[in-house]
């Protein structure tokens, strides 16, 4: 395994766990049967790049980043 691919197994680890265990810590409500709209999750990745956060793209088109800060996560529709 690459490190990089180290590095996504890690951070994909930490989201699931963030996302099961304790979703408050990215700002995101829960419903009453442990929904969220999706729309909370659009991440102003923009505004984030230009505030010096890196990141880096798979080889299948994906970005990713280490960490999204709470302030990134968009909770209004589009």
């Amino acid at each position: 395994m690459t490190a990089l691919t180290r590095q996504q197994v890690r951070v994909s680890r930490r989201i699931s766990m963030l996302l099961r265990h304790r979703p408050e810590q990215a700002g995101l409500t829960l419903d009453p049967h442990g929904w969220t709209p999706v729309a909370v999750l659009r991440v102003a990745a923009g505004e984030m790049a230009a505030a010096g956060h890196v990141f880096h793209r798979t080889d299948n088109g994906v970005w990713l980043t280490a960490v999204v800060p709470p302030g990134y996560l968009a909770d209004d529709h589009p």
